[in-house]
């Protein structure tokens, strides 16, 4: 390999299985009792200002809720799990739902105890510290501790009050631009006033019944029945998805599917899905959309974003997700923020498909070959081979599916319509190309989840927006969008 490629060597965070009444393990097995409420927390985040963060790693080992009659605080949390923030600019994490007693509590307290890690792009034409201009840099902060979260100015009054058999929802919002100072270049402090916030579900623009909503949630298939999925991801944890009449299937063009129409039929234990599902007020997770990419799912996958490197043909990922069957201990060991190489397989011809999930957009356009892959796509590949360049791994690539990734930016000048708007080209980062004017997204209804604000003509010029997007490359638009949220 030539020694010009730029390496980026990430340290591995620790990845912990949710415990939460949506996923596997659920902390109430009889969620309506007496004295008791149920409280479900979500986890978004706002983008930073200026700087592109591709992975950041927050570590939280504990959340707590502190009853204001004094007495111990309740846990809300009790297994240790790393967040990965940069998906959640469009996107929410659930957390999980809680049983806690009735009565009133004054302070919501989330514990950091170990340090924050992220990469970054510093897309500007100077250093940031140690960082070069237009170089991917790592980057991590100290542990704050505790950060309390004062629920007498969220809510009110004397806080949160919880009442008998109450379904109530929180969502906790860390900014990475409040944590983000510009100290010897760059670094993070997450002491910084206002670094998490705290508001009530649900969201704006939620369907009515339901307090959020959460998507891309890629997995292994451990159970399935004509009601019900559970999901295992490598870096999530584990969910437990309802199944009914309403839920929408889907499939990845060209990958070995069903026969047929896609349908939960031709899901088996084993199957490599991504859902999207409703939070509802009791903590269960409705699915929406269940989009097959592989139903026999016995094919090493890694799916991350992309960035350049100095050698043709040869592109730098930094990891997201990966399903792993073989068990090949390179893969097992990634985890999201690593970063690897990968080229595209030479014999036989490698194969490139879109997952649409479910967007009426054709299957090939604006990405059909090795030109068309680009900084900044979203990509999962199917992984024909594994070796090592200095100790960072290296795969060959059978196939590419483009899949859907997080981009932020502001909204552009024109006049938005019901399904479609423009971004303002200066406020996208360089990491994905030279806009040279404002660049169409293209929204689809009632697919694209319009979130925290009720409609897609209701943004206006300049409201900061993140979408989660098919980057397609020479294709007008270039954004076909599954999700907008106004911050």
């Amino acid at each position: 390999m030539n020694s010009k490629r730029c390496v980026v060597l990430i340290a591995l965070a620790a990845i912990f299985t949710l415990s939460s009444c949506s996923g596997v393990k659920n902390k109430c097995t009889d969620c309506n009792v007496p004295g008791q409420a149920n409280l479900t927390l979500t986890l978004t985040d706002t983008p930073p200002a200026g700087v592109l963060f591709l992975n950041f790693n927050l570590p939280v080992s504990a959340i707590s809720l502190t009853p204001s009659g004094g007495g111990a605080d309740i846990s809300l949390l009790s297994t240790p799990t790393t967040y990965e923030m940069t998906h959640l600019q469009s996107d929410s994490a659930i957390v999980g739902t809680t049983q806690v007693a009735t009565g009133t509590y004054t302070s919501l307290n989330i514990f950091v105890t170990n340090s924050p890690s992220s990469v970054f792009f510093n897309g500007s034409a100077n250093a940031l510290g140690p960082c070069a201009a237009l170089r991917i840099c790592n980057l991590s902060g100290g542990a704050p501790g505790k950060i309390a979260i004062d629920l007498t100015k969220v809510f009110g009054g004397s806080g949160l009050v919880l009442t008998d058999n109450e379904n109530l929802g929180i969502n906790v919002d860390f900014s990475l631009n409040n944590a983000i100072t510009s100290t010897n270049g760059i670094t993070l402090d997450l002491t910084q006033a206002n670094v998490l916030t705290a508001s009530a579900l649900p969201r704006i623009n939620q369907n009515p019944g339901t307090l959020d909503t959460i998507q891309g949630i890629t997995g292994t298939v451990t159970a399935v029945t004509s009601s019900s999925l559970t999901v295992k991801s490598p870096s999530k944890g584990s969910f437990l998805f309802g199944l009914s009449s309403t839920t929408a299937y889907t499939e990845v063009p060209a990958l070995p599917q069903c026969n047929g129409a896609p349908s939960q039929s031709c899901i088996q234990v084993g199957s490599i899905v991504s859902v999207d599902a409703d939070v509802a007020p009791n903590g269960t997770l409705p699915a929406s959309v269940v989009d097959i990419i592989d139903v026999t799912g016995g094919i090493d996958e890694v799916e991350g974003v992309i960035y350049p490197t100095a050698t043709a043909g040869v592109f730098g990922m930094i990891v997201s997700d990966t399903a792993v069957p073989s068990g090949n201990a390179t893969l097992t060991a990634l985890g999201p923020g690593s970063a690897i190489y990968f080229t595209m397989s030479t014999s036989p011809t490698p194969l490139f498909t879109i997952d649409v999930k479910n967007l009426p957009v054709p299957s090939s356009a604006g990405f059909a070959g090795s030109g068309d892959l680009q900084s900044g796509q979203q990509v999962r590949l199917q992984v024909a081979s594994v070796g090592t360049f200095n100790n960072v791994p290296e795969i060959t690539a059978s196939t590419a599916v483009l899949r859907f990734g997080t981009i932020s930016g502001t909204v552009g000048v024109n006049t938005p319509t019901s399904t479609a708007f423009t971004l303002d080209n200066a406020s996208l980062n360089p990491f994905y190309g030279n806009f040279l004017t404002q660049v169409q997204v293209q929204a689809y209804s009632p697919q694209t989840i319009v979130d925290n604000v009720t409609g897609i003509s209701n943004l206006t010029a300049g409201n900061s927006v993140s979408i989660s997007t098919l980057f397609l490359n020479n294709v007008t638009p270039p954004f076909q969008i599954t999700k907008v949220r106004k911050h």
